[in-house]
């Protein structure tokens, strides 16, 4: 396969690599901080370039392609086809991650913005595989592409937790999930512990049966952080229709008790 495509595709810039996806720099070395930082502000540039480029349409393609997949999904997901293990590992754990390093970030005038603070030293990028550690000082960052070391008293952790039923500090759903009420699926051993829901957004159980009038959605319910991604205007997602169902469910709950 590797030699089919590099005698069909010679620009490597134009074969799909999804280990130089996941590590555009990987290998690099620099002299300095700021040389690893003049690299990034280069592949930044460089994929800018290429979004605004047609003769990429290649490109776009992957991603409506992927899109389209998604969109699938979703529906699978909604009619039930497709248990809340299998959303988890397979649809967060691996196709979401592919979408994710293939198509998903910023806008191209977000990256022009992260550019222009970057080459006027607002932002300052510290290379890749970043390390940060703690001595007396305060905080420390290095990278193994250059030999700077970068300090600092303040340290901010801006990622999404990880997200997890049997460790969350939420006291109604631990309660829940000590309970039995509420069921955990993983993407892997290590990997997301999500809420289990059925298609209609009811919450699983531990015995594997659904709650009538026990609903849950949302970035920490497994099958909902991607599907809620990708809605685009006028055009019907199937998110927002799956939101509609789980409203009527709601209101038709909260009625049929009054």
């Amino acid at each position: 396969m590797a030699t089919l495509v590099a005698s069909s595709i010679q620009d490597p810039a134009d074969r799909f690599d999804l280990d130089l996806l996941d590590r555009p720099l990987a290998g690099e070395t620099f002299p300095s901080r700021s040389a690893a930082a003049e690299r990034v502000h280069e592949y930044i540039d460089a994929d800018l370039r290429r979004r605004a480029d047609p003769a990429y349409s290649a490109d776009a393609a992957v991603f409506t392609a992927l899109l389209s997949v998604h969109r699938v999904i979703g529906d699978l997901v909604r009619l039930g086809r497709l248990t809340p293990a299998d959303i988890a590992a397979e649809v967060e754990g691996t196709l979401h991650s592919l979408f994710s390093f293939v198509a998903s970030g910023p806008p191209p005038e977000r990256l022009e913005q992260i550019l222009a603070l970057g080459r006027a030293g607002v932002i300052r990028f510290l290379g890749p595989d970043t390390r940060f550690s703690t001595d007396d000082d305060g905080y420390v960052a290095t990278s193994p592409s250059h030999p700077d070391v970068v300090r600092a008293r303040a340290f901010v952790e801006a990622r999404l937790p990880v997200a997890s039923v049997s460790d969350t500090a939420d006291d109604l759903l631990a309660t829940l999930f000590r309970r039995g009420r509420v069921a955990e699926v993983r993407s892997a051993a290590t990997g997301p512990g999500k809420v289990a829901v059925d298609d209609r957004s009811r919450v699983v159980d531990a015995t594997g049966a659904a709650t009538d009038g026990l609903y849950a959605v949302g970035p920490f319910v497994a099958g909902h952080t991607w599907s809620g991604a990708f809605p685009r205007p006028n055009v019907d997602a199937g998110f927002f229709r799956h939101n509609e169902a789980v409203a009527r469910d709601l209101l038709t709950d909260v009625t049929s008790t009054r």
